[in-house]
């Protein structure tokens, strides 16, 4: 039970990825795509992503995710973040389909997203979880999630969202395919 209070505090936090990406900037689809290092990962975005911190104090102790967000006021946007869970210092042990479940549904509801569909995906062996639904506002643009666990405290997420027939919405699987999560796993 302890798990899942714990990662519940922090699906409250998977809004602000929504949120920040929703509001950073840009008013036109930029065709130019660079490969850029985020916490403990690499992602190719179009355009310079704008990078930014946020922290929330939960019950298991302090949450600091550090995002990169590339967005385009007409064209929707991409986002990804990446987030230590806090408490294994203290012998916390997350379970992944808990984590991977619990911040799926917590980024749906704070991002205010339809679920469609969910798969499990794997990404180098890193087992994962893709959402895909519908924003409620701007209505009916389609919302893909992708996120990922590395045991025993690292959760990162993947976002893109866009009017269907748009350039974020085209080029939505250039930037799942492009992401990586380097370092120690």
């Amino acid at each position: 039970m302890k798990i899942v209070f714990a990662v519940l505090a922090i699906v409250a936090l998977i809004g602000v990825i929504v949120a920040v990406g929703a509001r950073s900037g840009g008013l036109f689809y930029s065709p130019e795509w660079r490969t850029v290092t985020g916490d403990g990962y690499t992602v190719s975005m179009p355009k310079d992503p704008k990078p930014s911190t946020t922290s929330e104090s939960t019950a298991q102790g302090m949450v600091v995710i550090k995002l990169l967000s590339a967005d385009f006021l007409f064209s929707g946007g991409f986002a990804t973040g990446s987030l230590p869970l806090p408490g294994t210092e203290r012998g916390l042990r997350y379970e992944t389909p808990t984590v991977l479940d619990a911040m799926a549904r917590g980024g749906a509801e704070r991002a205010k997203i339809t679920v469609q569909r969910r798969t499990e995906i794997t990404l180098d062996g890193i087992s994962g979880l893709e959402v895909e639904g519908e924003l409620s506002e701007p209505k009916g643009w389609p919302a893909t999630m992708r996120i990922y666990f590395v045991p025993p405290n690292r959760a990162y997420m993947t976002l893109v969202v866009g009017p269907r027939n748009g350039p974020v919405y085209a080029d939505r699987e250039r930037f799942f395919d492009s992401f990586r999560i380097v370092g120690d796993r």
